[in-house]
């Protein structure tokens, strides 16, 4: 019984350890969330595709490393007071899926001046 125990003690140990290493060599996963991501996801939820889970994800992680990006995600939750539905196959009003598509315009208008701008240097 005592072996038993440490036994399964060591291999708790040596599992515990490889994970760290693992993590040390490779770092910790992490996400990002990115201009693309948003993108796909309002098209997503345009298209009636996404599940609550898509955006609960999106509403949920904080953006802390683009200021541009925390805006447009602060925008879609001040869109989501008003008028997300949840649960349903469709997850906003119409009101907040017209207002959804203005941000999406708004995103592809900053991808098209954004690669603009790469062109010419």
């Amino acid at each position: 019984m005592v072996a038993t125990f440490l036994m399964t003690l060591a291999l708790a140990f040596v599992v515990v350890l490889v994970a760290l290493l693992l993590f040390w060599k490779f770092g910790a996963p992490f996400y990002r969330v990115e201009k693309e991501n948003i993108v796909k996801l309002l098209e997503l939820i345009l298209s009636g595709q996404a599940t609550e889970a898509d955006w609960e994800v999106f509403a949920g992680y904080p953006i802390r490393h683009d200021a541009e990006l925390e805006k447009i995600q602060q925008r879609c939750l001040d869109i989501a007071e008003s008028h997300y539905t949840g649960g349903r196959r469709v997850l906003f009003t119409e009101e907040g899926l017209a207002l959804l598509q203005k941000v999406l315009d708004d995103l592809r208008d900053d991808f098209n001046h954004d690669s603009t701008d790469n062109q010419r240097r």
